[in-house]
């Protein structure tokens, strides 16, 4: 049982960072971006808003799950695409020598993997 609870703290946890991060992409100019992340400047404003509603999608896919019984099975998919979300980002960091928010990076995508795999294996039980 205890297990469950860390489940759904990693699941909201991700559910809250990829909400936040992908509403910023979607809604501030450019410039902002720039400012805050960096990496944007490197992009095309289209693939960024296309990272920022990946990334809500995968948010709701993670979190609403917790609220709607019986849909456990969206968040090893959901968890899938963040993961490849990270590790898209982390190539990026590496890429731009930028090792602080590639470790960020890596941490949600280890966050992904637990979540992922977690509910993975409570479904095949």
């Amino acid at each position: 049982m205890e297990f469950e609870y860390v489940l759904i703290a990693v699941q909201l946890i991700l559910g809250l960072n990829f909400l936040f991060t992908g509403f910023m992409k979607l809604t501030a100019p450019m410039e902002k971006l720039i400012s805050l992340i960096g990496w944007p400047e490197d992009y095309n404003m289209k693939i960024v808003k296309f990272f920022g509603v990946c990334e809500i999608l995968g948010a709701l896919g993670v979190t609403l799950p917790i609220l709607i019984e019986g849909t456990n099975f969206v968040v090893p998919l959901a968890a899938t695409g963040l993961g490849f979300i990270m590790a898209g980002s982390m190539v990026v960091h590496i890429r731009r020598e930028d090792l602080k928010k590639m470790a960020m990076g890596l941490f949600f995508f280890f966050l992904a993997v637990i979540a992922g795999f977690g509910r993975l294996i409570e479904l095949s039980f």
